[in-house]
């Protein structure tokens, strides 16, 4: 599970018998991201007899953008070209760095099309694409307009034209946290008593009324 751009992950005195780095100062905010990271690594009583895991990303400042960044309106629309058309942005690139001038990769029938799109939502916009950033992912924090994203803390990670390997090959740090699954149920208590748990994750109607129903019948 993936919460938020943070470097360093203390579980304490939750129950999570694993060894993690040393920081003197948590700020409060990010150390409820870890939190609510560890409740969906558990929440799942289905995959309660296997172990779970909580991945905690490190993005340096300049891979940070929010929702209404030009950058993440050329990445979002790359998914409404055709394949053929984002194949032809990756011919232009080149595997090496860029195998044209930067006019002529603007000048690329598919930028201008992506361009037809990006500008569906932002008018204004103008051609001055940095052909890198279509190949690269970047951090997103969304916009706040949905109690779910609001509630889980929720963000997301925006990638470009890229060829998926493994978080390992990432260039920033990746920290990952086992959680034992003989662990799971008493973390799930644990978060319960600070106000971590399915009511408050999914704040609709029907998932709190499952909660309180749960709780009286428990």
């Amino acid at each position: 599970m993936i919460r938020a751009p943070i470097s360093l992950c203390v579980v304490r005195p939750l129950d999570v018998e694993v060894p993690l780095p040393t920081v003197a100062s948590l700020k409060q905010a990010y150390l409820r991201f870890l939190l609510v990271g560890l409740y969906f690594a558990c929440n799942e009583t289905q995959h309660h007899g296997s172990d779970g895991m909580v991945k905690v990303f490190d993005f340096v400042d300049t891979r940070v953008k929010f929702a209404d960044s030009d950058t993440i309106s050329l990445i979002c629309n790359l998914a409404r070209l055709s394949d053929d058309e984002r194949a032809e942005i990756v011919r232009g690139y080149g595997t090496g760095g860029k195998t044209i001038k930067l006019a002529q990769f603007r000048k690329l029938p598919s930028i201008e099309r992506l361009m037809q799109f990006v500008r569906v939502e932002k008018p204004y916009f103008l051609n001055l694409i940095t052909p890198s950033d279509l190949f690269r992912y970047f951090f997103v924090h969304p916009v706040k307009n949905n109690r779910r994203v609001i509630a889980q803390s929720g963000a997301f990670i925006a990638a470009g034209l890229l060829r998926y390997r493994s978080t390992t090959s990432s260039s920033d740090d990746v920290h990952e946290i086992q959680v034992g699954a003989a662990r799971k149920a008493s973390i799930l208590r644990e978060l319960d008593l600070i106000n971590i748990n399915s009511r408050t994750m999914f704040p609709e109607i029907e998932s709190v009324s499952k909660y309180i129903k749960s709780k009286w019948t428990a």
